[in-house]
């Protein structure tokens, strides 16, 4: 879970923009996150594909893996 605001201990994913195998470029928004403030999109910070996501219908602590990036489509 990325911190996404100054105050930010944990996160719940409302929504996911993106799904396994899509390729997604940095800036990219892939996720709805609900914080102690707003709710916001994680935007993610490299090139890749998206292999694996996390669901989860609690709030997740920061610092937590939510979703694994690969370089190659097939990883």
């Amino acid at each position: 879970m990325p911190a996404l605001s100054p105050t930010m201990k944990e996160g719940k994913i409302l929504k996911w923009l993106k799904k396994p195998g899509d390729k997604v470029e940095a800036g990219d928004a892939i996720a709805e996150i609900e914080t102690d403030k707003a709710t916001m999109a994680f935007e993610v910070q490299e090139k890749g594909y998206i292999a694996k996501t996390i669901s989860s219908d609690d709030f997740i602590p920061l610092g937590s893996p939510v979703v694994v990036i690969t370089k190659k489509a097939d990883d």
